[in-house]
């Protein structure tokens, strides 16, 4: 069994797009809701996307301190 390098080009290219992805959309959801004039929806979205961003930021913190 060989070892995996997850610092190979296209892996940190695949993690990066699934750590980021539902960032992005969280964002474009906020932005949406936003644009229609639905600024209690809109907040609901914003703040999901800060506490994943917490979330995504405590994680690469935590395993690279590990």
């Amino acid at each position: 069994m060989s070892d995996i390098n997850i610092f190979d080009g296209n892996a940190v290219f695949t993690i990066g797009l699934v750590l980021f992805s539902p960032l992005g959309v969280l964002l474009l959801l906020g932005f949406f809701f936003k644009s229609i004039e639905k600024p209690r929806t809109a907040k609901i979205f914003y703040s999901l996307a800060v506490i994943y961003g917490i979330f995504i930021f405590a994680a690469l913190l935590y395993l690279n301190l590990t």
